[in-house]
């Protein structure tokens, strides 16, 4: 597979987990083994354009970088590549052709780190999810594909031109969807007019809102963002809720699994980990997310840093 220039950096062990600080390519490829991972929650660059300050840069072109990338992807995955040549043509700039480049890359490692029992969550928005799931098509097949969830949430602004954009996508596929596990979790499913049904054989609850049943939980999650005022909040930019990371750790995994998030931010996928008793490895090239990633596990039991050679 694609070797990246820059070599895994330091790691830290916390509590039931490792944070590994450096390129999630490299470290995937020469710090985890293969087959030994539950699941997977991956919340990449989203492909917005935009520069986050000292946090991250959401820009991409084609440069000798992204060529090197994309010959090496084209010895494992032809068909990718000519999926990334269209794009290439469709646009001026090739910056949606060089982030396929990027992210297929990734995919193909985590394919290779999930168990036969795994599952990958890959969180993305409009600007990019329908060529990604084009992209785990192709590395994970369209039989393994689960779920496409909607994330859908509060935030300020909106725009007078169109729609306001008040949603991300989660794109579920399994390992091999024979064997995958899955753990179904239930919903408030109010009635109409919040008054009982009094159906034979189907249980009713009243809470302060009205009258409801508990159904499986379906594909639309309404979960706030973390606010200003949120306990949650770390300040870094693209911090996504526990709550959010909780429903997908628990869907996917049982006590003593082990969750990878090769992007891991702000530390929420951790976070939330350490919580449900999962084992845990996130992986970041951004010394504030580092940074931000330790004072927040630190809140934890036990500590322990050792120093791997750069």
């Amino acid at each position: 597979m694609f070797n990246s220039k820059s070599s895994p950096q330091p790691s830290t062990f916390i509590g039931a987990g490792v944070l590994y600080y450096g390129d999630n390519l490299a470290v995937m490829q020469e710090q985890i083994d293969a087959a030994s991972i539950d699941l997977v929650y991956l919340d990449p660059p989203f492909n917005s354009r935009r520069h986050y300050g000292t946090d991250f840069d959401d820009r991409w072109s084609w440069d000798n970088e992204t060529k090197e990338g994309f010959e090496i992807l084209f010895k494992f995955q032809p068909l990718i590549c000519e999926v990334i040549q269209i794009m290439r043509k469709l646009e001026r700039r090739g910056c949606i052709a060089a982030y396929l480049v990027w992210m297929s890359l990734r995919l193909l490692e985590i394919k290779r780190l999930l168990k036969s029992t795994g599952s990958l969550y890959l969180h993305c928005d409009e600007s990019s999810a329908h060529y990604l799931r084009t992209v785990l098509d192709i590395i994970f097949g369209r039989a393994q594909f689960k779920n496409e969830i909607i994330w859908a949430f509060k935030s300020g602004g909106a725009s007078s031109k169109s729609f306001a954009h008040k949603h991300n996508t989660l794109l579920f596929y399994a390992a091999d969807q024979s064997l995958c596990r899955f753990y179904s979790q239930k919903q408030k499913s109010y009635n109409r007019e919040m008054k009982p049904y009094r159906f034979q054989g189907v249980a009713e609850f009243r809470d302060d809102v009205g009258w409801f049943t508990e159904v499986n939980l379906r594909d639309v999650w309404f979960i706030d963002m973390v606010g200003r005022t949120s306990a949650e909040r770390t300040g870094y930019p693209t911090q996504k809720p526990e709550a959010l990371l909780e429903r997908v750790i628990k869907a996917s995994s049982a006590k003593g699994d082990t969750i990878l998030d090769p992007c891991c931010g702000s530390g929420t996928t951790l976070a939330a980990a350490q919580h449900l008793g999962r084992k845990w490895m996130g992986i970041d090239n951004n010394p504030a997310a580092i940074s931000i990633c330790l004072k927040r596990l630190n809140n934890y039991n036990q500590t322990i840093l050792k120093r791997l050679s750069a």
